[in-house]
């Protein structure tokens, strides 16, 4: 069913990204962080009829999406780890803030828009209680979901 005022099959991008972040990000790094918002935002969770703030990617799944190698994806992603624009975190919820943690993780990594994707100020996109729809501080959970259609 259609969200009012979307496009048919088109996803939510908060405006600070386009205006304010894309033209500080390198190709990679964007097109890296439009990959998360797109695969996260772009979807509705069946039961709770939200749009889904995690969502577990794969590094081929990045690959494919973003048309680079693991080695620009993985310098990229530490980037927007960095600055706050992406979470990165393993299933059981730990926050895998460095290239070495990523690496070392086994099993899936989940994905979300960091609190400095939602044009939060410094000091509330570090504070955990700052907890906003685009972001939560919770492990990922695993529903139904369903495309958006709009």
């Amino acid at each position: 069913m259609a969200e009012p005022g979307f496009l048919h099959n088109t996803f939510p991008c908060p405006n600070f990204l386009i205006d304010e972040v894309m033209p500080t990000l390198k190709d990679t790094e964007w097109r890296l962080l439009c990959v998360i918002v797109r695969q996260t935002r772009g979807w509705v969770d069946a039961l709770s009829k939200e749009r889904k703030v995690w969502d577990w990617l794969s590094q081929s799944q990045l690959k494919k999406r973003t048309g680079r190698n693991t080695g620009a994806l993985s310098k990229a992603l530490d980037v927007l780890v960095r600055r706050g624009l992406v979470v990165v975190q393993d299933a059981s919820g730990k926050r895998l803030t460095t290239p070495q943690e990523r690496r070392r993780a086994t099993g899936p990594l989940f994905y979300a828009m960091g609190p400095a994707a939602t044009g939060l100020t410094a000091t509330a996109s570090t504070s955990p209680s700052s907890s906003t729809a685009l972001f939560r501080q919770s492990t990922p959970r695993h529903h139904s979901l369903s495309r958006v259609s709009s």
